[in-house]
């Protein structure tokens, strides 16, 4: 072994980096969307990824994505308010158990303010054009009259305002008459007064009043919970958050225990013939993450926690191109009823839903399969694959003053709770009871092993 500049080598050319294993590279991720999505990215990636240059954008002049360009007369998602909130950041001041839009968006301003995320969001700024530029393994996104480049691009997408316009024009529909996406209702609905309005899908309780006549058109029976939270009822949130924590989590047990209810007679297949991967990744799409894209939502259960699980996988990602010193990753990879899940069709595959539970989904997420994955090094010409482990010294080696004991921090250490050691705060007693129960169960299994003329499967 010989050594060139301090840096050790080999004469089979293999080289060691000439940096600290674990000093961040400066790594640029864009977003495409200022909504719950992009918001929550905008959180995750500052918090967990040193040196990101992160940049959010929206077409809108306002953050909110979808709640922002809705009409705020009209708009009120029709999903409990207790599984709208991110999970870090509980809100118990909705006014209703289905919060309407401007409650919604305030919600989220104020998110950005919490977080500071304004620096990083450029509002009325329109993806026109990305284009994956092989050599410098960077994205390059033309954005009205700017461009941008991006070593890292995601974006939350929808598709079925595109699918019911393409539908109605196949029906021979044509004009002013046309179908008209909700987002698209902002600037039209205060001339609606004196027409007939045809409503397909649900949001109707809050537009009924505003028209001369309205017809909705529904496939299944739909129920609408109008109830309101009195003044009562939010002081007892807010002056105790365990009431409140308690209430959330009935509401998410209660929806999640619907599920089984909504698999009868589906026909459920996973991406052999999906064009993504878990719902995000696409070949031929490197270093290109997508939210809540196809088969990403689940039947029953939170959109928002499905979300935020995907967040952390593309945190993970991201994380995992700045450390290993990556240049790009690519994934390589029913019942009769006519539904957008299925692309319009009656037959066929679920096309946009998880073919799972929404636990399913967020057990599925936790843990990214990187063996999906093919990748390309940063560094060319370097034949060393573990060149990302640098000239074999760490950040708090190098800088005189950092803590070099930082392992002993009890935010690092992972102690589990019982008899041997302090039971963190964080932890329940439903934690505890688990883990004595698993303790017994280990124990049963030892024994079992250890009967005199009874094989063990130690081995």
């Amino acid at each position: 072994m010989t050594f060139t500049d301090n840096v050790p080598s080999t004469t089979s050319g293999f080289k060691a980096g000439n940096f600290s294993c674990d000093e961040p590279r400066r790594i640029k991720v864009v977003h495409i969307g200022a909504g719950f999505a992009g918001i929550c990215a905008g959180i995750r990636l500052l918090q967990r990824v040193p040196n990101i240059d992160l940049t959010i954008y929206d077409c809108n002049g306002g953050i909110g994505g979808s709640i922002d360009i809705r009409d705020s007369l009209v708009m009120s998602l029709l999903t409990a308010s207790e599984s709208l909130p991110f999970m870090i950041f509980l809100q118990p001041e909705w006014s209703a158990f289905c919060a309407p839009g401007p409650e919604i968006l305030e919600y989220l301003k104020s998110a950005v303010k919490k977080w500071k995320l304004m620096p990083y969001i450029k509002l009325s700024h329109k993806l026109i054009r990305s284009e994956w530029n092989e050599q410098t393994g960077k994205w390059q996104l033309t954005l009205e009259q700017t461009k941008s480049m991006a070593l890292a691009k995601y974006r939350r997408t929808g598709n079925f305002p595109r699918q019911a316009c393409a539908q109605w024009k196949e029906l021979g529909g044509t004009g002013e008459g046309g179908p008209s996406p909700t987002w698209k209702w902002k600037d039209t609905i205060k001339s609606w007064k004196a027409k007939n309005v045809a409503v397909i899908g649900v949001i109707v309780p809050t537009l009924q009043p505003k028209v001369a006549h309205l017809t909705n058109f529904v496939r299944g029976k739909t129920w609408i919970a109008a109830d309101k939270y009195t003044d009562e009822d939010k002081k007892k949130f807010n002056d105790n958050p365990k009431v409140y924590s308690d209430y959330q989590r009935e509401i998410e047990k209660e929806i999640n225990s619907v599920y089984p209810l909504t698999i009868r007679g589906t026909s459920w297949t996973w991406p052999g013939d999906s064009r993504k991967d878990l719902g995000m990744c696409s070949d031929s799409l490197p270093n290109w993450f997508n939210l809540l894209g196809t088969n990403a939502a689940t039947a029953t259960g939170s959109l928002l926690i499905i979300m935020e699980h995907q967040v952390d996988y593309v945190v993970k990602a991201v994380s995992k191109l700045q450390r290993e010193r990556l240049k790009s990753m690519e994934t390589v990879l029913v019942g009769k009823c006519q539904s957008w899940y299925k692309m319009g069709k009656e037959d066929g595959r679920v096309a946009a839903l998880w073919p799972g539970s929404p636990l399913h989904a967020l057990k599925t997420l936790a843990n990214p399969r990187w063996e999906d994955f093919d990748y390309e090094p940063l560094d060319e010409g370097v034949k060393n694959r573990f060149c990302w482990l640098g000239d074999g010294t760490t950040i708090a080696d190098e800088i005189p003053g950092s803590d070099n004991a930082w392992y002993l921090d009890p935010e690092v250490i992972d102690i589990p709770p019982g008899e041997f050691g302090f039971v963190s705060a964080r932890v329940g007693e439903k934690n505890v009871e688990n883990f004595a129960v698993l303790g017994q169960a280990s124990e049963k299994a030892a024994e079992k092993a250890t009967v005199p003329g009874q094989r063990s499967d130690s081995n």
